[in-house]
């Protein structure tokens, strides 16, 4: 993420099971990580973005 001032990371509390499939199926990762990139797992974010969130890079 960058939000102009830095770029930082963003990272995702996975369960075990998530993990597996993951490790397993490289496309469904991939998806999972695109999601994450239009906010759509917001909720399993480990730190809560600030009020200044970056964009993905």
């Amino acid at each position: 993420m960058s939000n102009g001032v830095v770029d930082y990371e963003e990272y995702y509390e996975l369960t075990e099971a998530q993990y597996d499939v993951f490790v397993a199926d490289r496309a469904s990762a991939a998806t999972f990580a695109e999601e994450c990139r239009k906010h759509e797992h917001d909720a399993l974010l480990l730190r809560k973005p600030g009020s200044n969130r970056g964009t993905p890079v």
